[in-house]
């Protein structure tokens, strides 16, 4: 089970540190990600989006993660998390293109926790007594 807190909790910080500063400086994380944001509409959606949505991803993760018998349901919902955002990225970057060094520096932390948390969730499985398995 620690490693499953760890997993949750690494990603519930990376998301809060991620949508503060979309919250509070919203133009210079659009522009390091190389978007333009062309109107007040398109700020406050990225602000919305990347800051508010994160933001409360993230405080879900961890107040989920101090919770032991919610453990599964964490992992699960940490898997649902980073693999939208892997498809979302791979999807763009197939369809658009993409050069930004930073768009695929999430995808590899994406992935790194995607296989992660699958691990983990394999793990708390065959460890816990009082889990069972969906397979």
């Amino acid at each position: 089970m620690h490693l499953s807190r760890i997993i949750i909790t690494t990603t519930g910080l990376f998301l809060i540190a991620l949508a503060i500063p979309c919250l509070l400086a919203p133009e210079n994380m659009a522009h390091g990600f190389g978007l333009a944001l062309l109107s007040p509409g398109g700020l406050v959606e990225f602000q919305a989006v990347h800051g508010g949505l994160m933001l409360a991803l993230g405080a879900y993760l961890m107040v989920i993660s101090s919770r032991p018998a919610q453990m599964v349901l964490a992992l699960e919902t940490t898997f649902f998390i980073l693999s939208g955002l892997f498809v979302g990225h791979v999807y763009g970057i197939y369809t658009h293109g993409c050069q930004n060094p930073l768009i695929w520096m999430l995808v590899i932390l994406e992935t790194f926790g995607v296989i992660m948390t699958i691990n983990a969730r394999m793990y708390h499985v065959e460890t816990s007594p009082n889990v069972t398995s969906r397979r």
